[in-house]
């Protein structure tokens, strides 16, 4: 038989889940609106649990060799191209959506305000 505190604790569990959800959900539209990809429909891929989407959606852009230079490295070759942590990319905990959110926030701000 399932104790008081087992009840509590199973309920903060749920609503923990629920909460990283809808915060998970946030970021991966938020992600996809700045990268101006944004499907009403609500067919938007989700970021966090496939990071290798960031990848190939910025690889697209032709601010990508910006980008890549952000990014945390291995090594550099002597043709400027940058290996990214594997564990980085393989993070379902969305460490490379933030960044990358965070890193095209900087950079419309940066547009529209020249120094």
């Amino acid at each position: 038989m399932e104790s008081e505190l087992d009840k509590v604790i199973a309920m903060n569990n749920l609503e923990a889940t629920h909460r990283d959800m809808w915060e998970s959900k946030g970021k991966n539209r938020e992600l996809h609106e700045l990268l101006g990809l944004w499907r009403k429909d609500g067919t938007n891929p989700d970021y966090a649990a496939h990071p290798w989407l960031v990848l190939k959606e910025m690889r697209n852009r032709t601010d990508w060799p910006k980008y890549e230079k952000s990014l945390p490295a291995l090594y550099h070759n002597r043709f400027s191209r940058m290996d990214v942590l594997l564990d980085y990319i393989l993070s379902t905990a969305g460490e490379l959506r933030d960044q990358t959110i965070e890193w095209l926030r900087k950079e419309a701000y940066d547009a529209s305000n020249p120094a």
